[in-house]
């Protein structure tokens, strides 16, 4: 396993290990292997690390959560899956390990152990590639727009999505009207694009990030900032 971690890993890549780094080692066993392993290494605590390896010199402290952007991806890590998590509505996805490859993923969550991956660690690229592989996150809130906005979906779910954001739109010029402010034809162009699915949240956001935001008094426009994450290279 330290070969095929090394085969893959510089000693400039950050790995973040997803817990149960060793499991019945002793203190100087478990040193030995963490510092014959390439990279800046990062731990999410799994329920088997104890003090022999938390106390080893890890980049940053252990977290039992960690959060970070990797390629403009927000990327959530637990030890164990997780159902909900911070920026999923914003296309955050969420890695985790503990189960050995028996929980079965989705478009935004995935097991990454090693055991389930050739016993090395995977990449992002990587990680990509599987989850486009795989069926789509359900909403376990229920919104009937979908963790997606409607697109990605289809049938009445899809039609519901559609409807529910050109409600909240319609909602957004007619207050905007009423408190005096005006919405230009090319902001009404823009919100149309959105509702029908041509254009991302992404996609309006950054539009809007360029002067083109629809007007400065539509508040209540279901459209939410983007949040701000760190940018790191990592695998």
């Amino acid at each position: 396993m330290v070969a095929n971690w090394n085969a893959v890993v510089g000693h400039d890549d950050t790995v973040w290990h997803l817990g149960d780094f060793a499991h019945g080692a002793d203190a100087k066993h478990i040193r030995s292997i963490f510092h014959r392993l390439n990279g800046i290494k990062r731990l999410v605590i799994g329920h088997d690390d104890r003090a022999e390896t938390l106390d080893l010199p890890w980049a940053v402290p252990p977290t039992h959560l960690a959060t970070v952007g990797v390629d403009g991806v927000r990327v959530v890590m637990c030890h164990y899956g997780l159902r909900v998590w911070p920026g999923m509505r914003r296309k955050a996805i969420a890695l985790c390990g503990h189960s050995h490859g028996r929980l079965p993923g989705t478009s935004m969550s995935l097991d990454a152990g090693v055991d389930c991956k050739g016993f090395a660690p995977v990449g992002m690229d990587g990680i990509r590639r599987r989850l486009r592989t795989l069926p789509e996150h359900p909403d376990p809130e229920g919104d009937p727009g979908g963790l997606a906005g409607g697109r990605g979906m289809t049938g009445d779910n899809e039609r519901d999505g559609v409807a529910a954001r050109r409600k909240g739109v319609d909602f957004a010029i007619e207050n905007t009207r009423l408190s005096g402010g005006t919405v230009s034809v090319e902001a009404r162009r823009l919100l149309e694009e959105w509702v029908t699915g041509k254009l991302t949240d992404d996609e309006l956001l950054a539009a809007s990030a360029l002067g083109k935001r629809p007007t400065k008094t539509l508040p209540a426009a279901p459209v939410e900032p983007a949040d701000e994450i760190e940018e790191e290279n990592g695998k």
